[in-house]
């Protein structure tokens, strides 16, 4: 919830609504694959578990090398004249 508000706050509010939607919709499919049993599958197999168990692990570093790096947003660093000038 943190991380969150804490993308609405620096990229916008259409980039919260964004993650909000991206993660209700992850939550919806991971409940509709338990509502078709496909959770009980997985338990009773040992190789369906540990092929998902090592897609999940592998993904995020596929992905992340098909997008590139994502170059760090640079946030602005508060001026130090408003802290020793307080009264100016």
């Amino acid at each position: 919830m943190t991380y969150l508000a804490l993308v609405a706050a620096h990229d916008g509010r259409r980039a919260g609504f964004a993650m909000v939607a991206g993660i209700a919709l992850g939550l919806a499919v991971v409940g509709a694959v338990a509502g078709f049993g496909v959770a009980k599958l997985i338990q009773a197999s040992h190789l369906a578990y540990e092929t998902l168990r090592w897609a999940g692990v592998l993904f995020p570093s596929i992905w992340r090398g098909k997008a590139g790096s994502p170059k760090p947003t640079p946030y602005p660093q508060p001026s130090t004249d408003a802290i020793f000038c307080a009264a100016c």
